[in-house]
């Protein structure tokens, strides 16, 4: 398992399971919320997004979660091993209020828990 993509209903964990995986695979980490949102809530253009995202899926080595459906094919084309976090939406709901508002508001690292020698890296499409 090289090149794993996270997927799921929002507020399914896929932040928090990626944050759990990645140091422990030694897999860079990329969040798609960070490639599509920029600080201050604004939106990243489509074309750099793609461009963005082109870059991440062309690595050898990588854990991309998140959703963002327009995007989904170019990660399904390279990813090794695909979850899909299939919970109850009554589950979930509860899980969105950290979810991706947390991840795309903050320039702070997502991954709070990881331990200070982790490899994870951290995707930020905020400059």
């Amino acid at each position: 398992m090289k090149r794993v993509l996270i997927i799921g209903p929002c507020g399914s964990g896929k932040s928090t399971l990626a944050c759990e995986l990645a140091p422990r695979m030694g897999l860079p980490l990329v969040h798609m919320d960070q490639l599509g949102w920029q600080a201050g809530w604004v939106e990243t253009e489509k074309a750099e997004l793609n461009a963005r995202l082109a870059a991440a899926v062309a690595e050898d080595e990588w854990l991309i979660e998140g959703n963002y459906g327009s995007t989904l094919a170019p990660r399904l084309e390279r990813a090794d091993t695909v979850i899909y976090l299939d919970f109850p939406i009554r589950l979930c709901l509860g899980g969105s209020c950290g979810g991706s508002g947390a991840i795309a508001a903050s320039p702070a690292p997502i991954c709070r828990k990881a331990a200070p020698n982790a490899s994870t890296s951290h995707s930020s499409g905020t400059s």
